[in-house]
């Protein structure tokens, strides 16, 4: 896993579940993001608020994913 160390706890959460499903195969849409976060479940329409501002993420149609 990259080193997170520069990002909010929130944001740690967002990359941190996202890194989770990558390392198992799975990409996760917006919606199933919001509701398997670590730490527990966000609204949609906050995530899709705050994953704009997080440049460790990059996102195609509905799917979001940590660059590579």
């Amino acid at each position: 896993m990259d080193d997170n160390s520069t990002l909010k706890p929130f944001e740690q959460r967002i990359v941190q579940t996202l890194q989770l499903a990558e390392e198992r195969g799975y990409n996760l849409t917006v919606a199933q993001l919001a509701s398997k976060l670590i730490g527990g479940s966000i609204s949609i329409n906050e995530l899709r608020r705050i994953l704009p501002t997080l440049n460790a993420l990059e996102m195609e149609s509905d799917i979001v994913a940590t660059k590579e």
